[in-house]
């Protein structure tokens, strides 16, 4: 008796097939992780910009400015942070601001939609230098 196959069950029994055959013959499959996985290593920039924000809500600084990566730490809503640099995720068409949380040693990103910005100019030059990561 012949029996209606749904398409989404046809192609997980082709594809578990194809996979098979292939595995028969020595070729091995291998799954890789998405790019911005590979991106979560953790990086702490250097470079040590102008201006300050207030967190407008309360989130995770992550490792990495994606917003899969690793959090570092929680920050609340009304947190002063100072700005340290800023990268543009160009996969999420969003930028990410690297930050120090006041009054302490702690660090992260976050995308700079988590932050009213303030711009000030720290060392009176009469500039505001947002620095590129």
């Amino acid at each position: 008796m012949l029996s209606i196959v749904s398409l989404p069950r046809l192609t997980r029994l082709l594809v578990s097939g194809f996979t098979t055959g292939l595995m028969m013959f020595g070729v091995s499959v291998a799954a890789t992780p998405p790019a911005s996985a590979a991106a979560c290593t953790t990086w702490n920039p250097s470079a040590n910009g102008e201006g300050a924000g207030y967190m407008n809500i309360s989130t995770h600084l992550k490792n990495n400015y994606y917003s899969g990566c690793d959090n570092v730490a929680s920050v609340s809503y009304s947190t002063l942070v100072y700005f340290r640099c800023f990268k543009y995720n160009a996969s999420t068409g969003h930028w990410w601001v690297y930050v120090r949380v006041a009054g302490t040693s702690t660090s992260g990103w976050t995308s700079f939609d988590n932050v009213n910005d303030l711009l000030y100019d720290d060392n009176g030059d009469g500039y505001y230098d947002a620095v590129d990561c």
